[in-house]
């Protein structure tokens, strides 16, 4: 068995992601403002396509995460050889916590804050990749009707 090595991200990529989770909550955050705003000048009819937007995009999201998260698990667990081996209630525990955080609509903030503790680093660049997807989808869902 291949024990992995954990260490931190390197600056540059602490960096990249601290400036890429910020832009990420401040779009959600304004959002939210702009449909606020809207309901408070009484154009109802446009709060509602905006908040559709922005509950479509995030329950988007968090399905396509959920999704990737239960496949990674599925492909790292043991092969069906060693099935007779108990379950860690740890891994269960941690498995039921994760997809409660993507069913409170968090699983995207989950995946960057995992990145600040130490990591595997040759999986990072998947995690990269899977945020980089959800950010797009993120952005597709909210931009769909302008396009």
């Amino acid at each position: 068995m291949i024990m992995a090595h954990h260490e931190f991200l390197p600056l540059c990529d602490v960096l990249f992601n601290i400036i890429s989770l910020a832009a990420y909550f401040c779009d959600i955050v304004f959002d939210v403002v702009f449909g606020y705003a809207l309901f408070v000048h009484n154009q109802c009819e446009w709060f509602v396509v905006i908040l559709t937007l922005v509950i479509v995009s995030s329950v988007t999201q968090q399905i396509m995460s959920a999704k990737w998260y239960l496949h990674f698990l599925k492909n790292k667990s043991p092969s069906h050889k060693n099935a007779e081996e108990p379950v860690s209630v740890i891994k269960t525990f941690s498995s039921t916590f994760v997809l409660f955080l993507h069913a409170l609509q968090m699983g995207v903030f989950w995946r960057y804050f995992k990145l600040f503790i130490p990591v595997d680093l040759r999986v990072v660049k998947y995690e990269v990749r899977d945020l980089c997807m959800l950010r797009l989808v993120h952005a597709f869902c909210e931009s769909m009707p302008l396009l």
